[in-house]
């Protein structure tokens, strides 16, 4: 599971959830049911597969809808 879930930011139309997780240093996608709400995991990415501290320590997320932006508590 997302351990230490530090933000949340829904996609252009509120069709995706993204939220970025600091204990698991990863960035999961969420797609929202736009009649129930529910939510289905459709993307993760997490550090290990990126390398050199890309998401170590991830504390806000940003999106435009085309781009996300990670900011890291390590600068």
């Amino acid at each position: 599971g997302l351990n230490d879930v530090r933000d949340l930011a829904f996609g252009s139309g509120g069709g995706h959830l993204l939220a970025v997780a600091g204990a698991n240093q990863s960035i999961v996608a969420f797609a929202r049911n736009p009649v129930s709400g529910a939510l289905t995991r459709v993307a993760l990415l997490q550090e290990f597969e990126l390398g050199d501290g890309v998401l170590a320590s991830p504390r806000t997320l940003e999106t435009d809808g085309t781009r996300v932006w990670v900011g890291s508590g390590n600068g």
